[in-house]
C-alpha cells in the first residue's frame, strides 16, 4: 500500500513539475503551435519566447518532441550566430548537458552534444554557462567513450571551455589530463586537432604541468609533431614551447623525447 502511495506520489510530484514549466515558460499563453521558427524581422521577446518554447519540449517531451526540439534548437545556432547568446540566458543549459550522459537516448544524445558544442564555441558567456553547469566532465566521459562522431564535438567544446584560463584548473580535477593524452595518442586527426588545443590551453596550470609529464604527454605530443597535420602541428608547438618555458623538468622530457631536434626541422619549413 505504502509502495503504491510513494509511486503516486512521485508521479503527481512529475506531473506537477512538468505544469509549472509550461506555465513559466509562457507556452499555454500563445496560440501559435510551438516550434514554429521566429520570422524574419523577429524582435528579442520573439526569440526569447521561441527558446523557452524549445527547451520545455526538450525537457517535458516525448523523444520525438525532444528529437524535433533539439534539431529546432540546432538550426537556429546554425542560423544566426548571435542567437547563442539568447539560447545561453533564456534556455535551461544545465538540462541540456544532462543529455550528454550515456543513459540518453542516442540520437537525442548526440543533438545534445552538437549543441553544447555549437554554444561553448560561439561566445565567452555561453562558455561561462556550460561549466558553471558542470557541462566538462560530461563532455571529458564523451572523449574517453563516446563514438569518434561524438569524441570529435566533445573535444571542440572541450578546447573551447580550457581557453578560458580560471576553467583551466578544472581539468585536472575531472581526470581529464589522461583523457586529452588518450584522445590525442589514438583519435581521428579532428579529434587529436582539438585535444592538442585543450592541453595547450591547460599546460599553463602548474599542477597539470607535471601531471603532463607523469602521464606520458611528452611522446604523444612529440609523435605528432611528426603525424599530426599543420594545424596539429603548430598547436603541438605552441604546447611544448610553454612546457619548455617552466622548467627543467618538463625541458629534459622534451631533449629525451628527441623533440628539440623535430622542433627546429619545424622552423625551419615555415
Amino acid at each position: 500500500m505504502q509502495s503504491d502511495l510513494d509511486i503516486a506520489s512521485s508521479s503527481l510530484s512529475t506531473h506537477l513539475h512538468d505544469l509549472d514549466l509550461l506555465l513559466r515558460s509562457g507556452v499555454l499563453h500563445q496560440s501559435n503551435s510551438i516550434l514554429s521558427h521566429p520570422g524574419p524581422g523577429f524582435d528579442k521577446d520573439d526569440l526569447g519566447f521561441f527558446i523557452r518554447d524549445v527547451f520545455t519540449q526538450i525537457q517535458i517531451g516525448g523523444i520525438e518532441f525532444k528529437k524535433k526540439a533539439l534539431e529546432s534548437l540546432l538550426q537556429l545556432l546554425n542560423k544566426d550566430e548571435k542567437s547563442t547568446a539568447v539560447v545561453a540566458k533564456e534556455g535551461n543549459i544545465g538540462y541540456l548537458i544532462s543529455l550528454l550522459e550515456v543513459n540518453s537516448q542516442p540520437l537525442i544524445r548526440e543533438q545534445a552534444v552538437l549543441a553544447v558544442s555549437m554554444l561553448a564555441s560561439s561566445s565567452q558567456h555561453s562558455r561561462k554557462i556550460i561549466f558553471e553547469e558542470g557541462g566538462l566532465g560530461p563532455l571529458l566521459r564523451i572523449l574517453e567513450t563516446g563514438s569518434i562522431s561524438l569524441k570529435e564535438k566533445a573535444a571542440i567544446a572541450v578546447e573551447a571551455i580550457t581557453a578560458e584560463p580560471e576553467n583551466a584548473w578544472a581539468i585536472s580535477a575531472d581526470g581529464g589530463v589522461s583523457a586529452l593524452i588518450e584522445a590525442c595518442r589514438s583519435g581521428s586527426q579532428p579529434i587529436q586537432t582539438h585535444a592538442v588545443g585543450a592541453l595547450r590551453n591547460v599546460a599553463s596550470v602548474e599542477d597539470i604541468r607535471l601531471a603532463l609529464g607523469e602521464e606520458g604527454a611528452v611522446p604523444v605530443l612529440v609523435q605528432l609533431l611528426v603525424s599530426g597535420n599543420t594545424a596539429t602541428q603548430e598547436k603541438v608547438a605552441n604546447c611544448l614551447s610553454i612546457l619548455a618555458s617552466s622548467g627543467e623538468y618538463c625541458r629534459a622530457l622534451i631533449i629525451q623525447e628527441k623533440g628539440l631536434p623535430r622542433l627546429m626541422h619545424m622552423i625551419q619549413d615555415l
